[in-house]
């Protein structure tokens, strides 16, 4: 006895290939995190600092 399963033929599509590349020293050198956590911090603080720079502006113009 047959199932309908093997009556069907299997469609074999062309999956992209994946690129394999060697570590560099460059590449271990990245410190995403960091770089993301300051640019985070850089953006929560950025009203404080222009806040700061316009009271000294003020204050030099005294």
């Amino acid at each position: 006895m047959r199932t309908w399963c093997q009556d069907l033929p299997i469609a074999r599509e062309n999956k992209p290939t994946v690129e394999l590349v060697k570590v560099t020293d460059e590449l271990k050198s990245i410190e995403a995190y960091d770089k993301l956590g300051l640019e985070r911090m850089n953006k929560r603080h950025v009203g404080a600092r222009l806040k700061k720079t316009a009271e000294a502006d003020k204050e030099e113009k005294k």
